[in-house]
């Protein structure tokens, strides 16, 4: 190996630093926090819907089944997906019978 062969770090220009200082990088990070701003929305609606159909079918400690749905959805996604999965198969889909007193 030569001398003339060998790249040294401090030769190659970096041609994306952070901050960002051109429009496009800019425009990727704009995206990027909406896209999570996004998701975070996504799951915390699901996290709020499944508390309420649990509540409504009459399901045993439905706040514990929104939390769990809605931090797995929110740490992995695939893991939160199979819950969500889980979930709504085991649901009964028609509400209890509600009784006048």
């Amino acid at each position: 190996m030569t001398l003339a062969s060998t790249v040294h770090a401090s030769s190659v220009p970096l041609q994306s630093s952070f901050p960002p200082t051109t429009a496009i990088g800019w425009l990727v990070v704009l995206a990027l926090v909406l896209f999570g701003g996004a998701y975070v929305g996504v799951c915390l609606l699901v996290a709020v819907w499944v508390r309420r159909d649990a509540r409504l079918t009459g399901r045993a400690r439905p706040t514990l089944w929104a939390s769990i749905v809605g931090v797995s959805l929110l740490g992995g996604g695939l893991v939160g997906l199979f819950l969500l999965a889980a979930y709504l198969w085991s649901r009964d889909p028609s509400p209890p019978p509600v009784t006048a007193e």
